[in-house]
């Protein structure tokens, strides 16, 4: 398990790409600066630098991710589990009905196929599939020329996401001209394209698109909580352990409040502060955010004695939030 110094790079980097992914999707890539991530993280403007070189970097590692795990479940969606054509078309149909579902979320995947970086990334990516995909239907082409057909097919691609739908231009219109185009750049007889089209038509691929984004968010927080995990606890003995997510917590809590009030940020790195999240709460429904405190203060302490800090924490950090002890007891 990582520590002291790796386990500090691992920390800032998961905090700085959980903090880009929701900056993208709120605002999109153009108006999400580097220094908006880095506070968004909880950290200095500079430090965003510590981790990547550029915003073009990180954005590079999020299509990393992408491209490892996002179309994972696609093999599942296929009628017929043999038919390379199908798997693209649904790969390939899942990014357009994504870029469909926001407008951040479509600048986010047109700046993937535009940046050098990331758009190259894609490129050698997709032509080793595609060569896998297509060999049958072209059978002489090279790797090379495989190279070639993904610049061109990419730029197809990148073209359809920048155009949104509208009451003239369907998303059904878009796949059925976008598949097309594609289907025929790689010698798929036309018979061919029409059954896959229909298939791609018939299927629901916009809700599986909503969950492709949701997992993707899950697991850039899930990457963040093993970072938090991976460090040792700050301001306690021996090895912190507990069942909490942070990732639960965090998408119901927001620790601005906490930073407005003067809590430093380095409370996000304890382990223990998704306890003290829920004091967040108090802003709307100062009643129930000390109920739901002692509820979980007291079922985790039942799990194990050992994870609590010590009083002298809680009385610093309460302090400070204006809450009296005895409300924590």
């Amino acid at each position: 398990m990582p520590r002291g110094p790796q386990a500090k790079g691992i920390l800032r980097e998961n905090k700085m790409l959980h903090a880009a992914i929701e900056l993208f999707l709120k605002n999109g890539y153009e108006k999400t600066t580097t220094a908006s991530i880095a506070r968004a993280a909880g950290m200095s403007p500079s430090s965003f630098f510590a981790s990547f070189e550029s915003k073009e970097a990180l954005l590079l590692r999020l299509v990393q991710e992408m491209f490892r795990t996002q179309f994972s479940q696609t093999s599942a969606l296929m009628p017929d589990k043999g038919d390379p054509v199908l798997l693209y078309s649904i790969e390939t149909s899942l990014q357009i009905h994504i870029t469909e579902l926001s407008e951040p979320l479509r600048e986010l995947y047109v700046a993937a196929y535009t940046l050098p970086s990331t758009a190259e990334y894609i490129n050698v990516h997709t032509a080793k599939k595609l060569q896998q995909l297509f060999a049958d239907y072209i059978p002489d082409a090279t790797a090379k020329d495989f190279y070639e057909l993904e610049l061109a097919s990419s730029g197809i691609t990148r073209s359809f996401m920048a155009r949104p739908c509208d009451v003239y231009f369907t998303i059904e219109a878009k796949l059925r001209r976008y598949l097309s185009c594609c289907l025929t750049l790689y010698h798929v007889p036309e018979g061919k394209q029409q059954e896959a089209i229909t298939t791609i038509l018939n299927m629901n691929l916009r809700t599986i698109a909503e969950h492709v984004i949701e997992n993707t968010i899950a697991r850039a927080e899930d990457g963040f909580e093993a970072a938090i995990h991976a460090k040792k606890p700050l301001g306690s003995a021996g090895t912190f352990q507990t069942q909490f997510s942070y990732r639960q917590a965090s998408r119901a809590y927001s620790t601005k409040p906490l930073i407005e009030k003067g809590c430093s940020a380095i409370c996000v790195q304890h382990p223990f502060f998704v306890c003290l999240l829920i004091y967040t709460r108090s802003y709307q429904q100062p009643g129930k955010a000390v109920s739901n405190m002692q509820m979980l203060l007291y079922e985790q302490y039942l799990h194990d004695v050992r994870c609590l800090p010590s009083r002298s924490f809680f009385f610093s950090f309460f302090g400070r939030m204006s809450i009296l002890p005895s409300q924590i007891s």
